[in-house]
């Protein structure tokens, strides 16, 4: 399996986590977390997105 793809799956299972945390404890403040998650894994997905518009700065 592909580094990303762990690397995704693991977020995908910390964002599960935290999104029962939030439906558990909504007391608690844990949407921030969440959120910086969801940052972390749109940039993972961004990734080849982001390669190919820098060769193309570079060309």
């Amino acid at each position: 399996m592909p580094k990303k793809q762990v690397t995704l799956n693991r977020i995908d299972k910390n964002l599960a986590t935290i999104a029962e945390g939030i439906t558990l404890h909504p007391d608690l403040d844990l949407w921030p977390y969440f959120d910086l998650l969801e940052a972390e894994r749109q940039k993972h997905l961004d990734r080849p997105n982001r390669l190919k518009e820098a060769l193309n700065r570079v060309k």
